[in-house]
């Protein structure tokens, strides 16, 4: 994945089995919480090459070595890499496999030779997820709505909700030694 994003990788036909076809990164804009993790955890901090396309066929520039594009909704990144031959992206889990399911024309890659799966990251095989929060400006009165609602997400209902969404909740003790590693902690 390094190769590809740095632009060592630039046809599919570099890695063995891979068609002739050119790659094209298919990437989430600036402000993406998405994009920011999938550097972090990914790519090891380095940051995506230059945007170069703005539909990610056609470059901007004559001498652009690798053809990338940028979108800020997860549903375009979706699309573009469903309709263009050799394009690869990133999304969140759920989105992705949601797509896949239903449409089947996109795949889910495995990093590191493992698949994207809620059983993968909370094993800490899989490295592209992120914890999300949820914050207050102090503690809640009790009674309070944000205060029953932190409770609800906390709760076995809330819990399966969060994970039937594609997300790992961090307050199911099964889940807790994952979330405090991905904190650094």
């Amino acid at each position: 994945m390094r190769k590809l994003y740095s632009g060592d990788i630039t046809n599919w036909k570099q890695l063995p089995g891979g068609p002739d076809l050119p790659v094209r990164l298919v990437s989430r804009d600036g402000k993406s919480g998405t994009r920011g993790v999938f550097e972090k955890r990914v790519l090891g901090s380095t940051a995506e090459p230059a945007r170069t396309s703005d539909d990610c066929k056609t470059p901007k520039f004559g001498n652009a070595h690798v053809i990338r594009c940028e979108f800020d909704k997860t549903e375009e990144v979706l699309k573009t890499v469903a309709r263009i031959p050799g394009a690869i992206g990133y999304t969140e889990l759920k989105a992705a496999k949601d797509r896949a399911d239903q449409q089947k024309d996109i795949r889910l890659l495995r990093l590191d030779g493992k698949k994207p799966s809620i059983d993968d990251v909370r094993k800490e095989a899989y490295p592209f997820w992120e914890p999300e929060y949820a914050y207050t400006y102090g503690a809640p009165p009790t009674n309070s709505l944000t205060s029953k609602f932190l409770d609800f997400l906390a709760s076995d209902t809330g819990r399966n909700l969060i994970e039937r969404h594609g997300h790992l909740p961090c307050s199911a003790p099964e889940n807790q030694q994952a979330c405090r590693r991905a904190l650094g902690g």
